[in-house]
């Protein structure tokens, strides 16, 4: 294991951050808090809590695994705190052109919860940010079904415009020819 502890703060802040991070194989372990500027590693609680943070065991997953198959096996978790987990973290994921087949899947199958819809609208610009021809069309579909909201029209919109191309551009002035995204 190695381990990082520091506090960092800006020049005029008087607060600063206190960090512990704990390397272990290919997984690294982070705490942090808020602690004033001329902290002296006098808080008995924070520094308990700062003492105590030591992996154990191994890891089961590398810090290289694809975590989009991860995402999706804990996005399916029977657990609410997991996947609660998994939908919080969806920003956090990266999406590769050779993902396209598996997050539409996903997008197409899954019972997302009303609560959820930040989490498609992520996802959704994840796939426009994708270098596949299939993108546009597959956007444009998701922008044109009926049960898609308005604030996910909003991010296809979005998506589309992450293609950077001639094609995204006129599909976006078509969709909205086609249906303004208003509620």
């Amino acid at each position: 294991n190695h381990v990082f502890e520091a506090i960092v703060s800006k020049p005029n802040s008087s607060q600063a951050i206190k960090y512990k991070t704990v390397i272990q194989q290919d997984s690294y372990y982070e705490l942090t808090t808020v602690v004033e500027k001329e902290y002296k590693n006098n808080d008995p609680f924070i520094e308990k809590t700062f003492a105590s943070l030591e992996p154990v065991g191994q890891n089961e997953y590398s810090l290289f695994d694809d975590k989009l198959q991860l995402f999706i096996k804990d996005v399916y978790s029977e657990k609410d705190t997991i996947r609660f987990s998994a939908i919080e973290s969806v920003d956090e994921l990266k999406i590769k052109d050779s993902d396209f087949e598996t997050i539409t899947q996903f997008l197409d199958n899954f019972k997302f919860k009303d609560s959820e819809t930040e989490a498609i609208s992520s996802l959704l610009l994840k796939i426009g940010a994708l270098k596949d021809a299939r993108v546009v069309t597959y956007l444009e579909n998701k922008y044109k079904d009926e049960n898609t909201k308005t604030i996910v029209q909003l991010a296809v919109l979005k998506a589309l415009a992450k293609q950077k191309s001639k094609i995204g551009y006129k599909k976006i002035m078509n969709l909205l020819e086609y249906d303004l995204p208003i509620t």
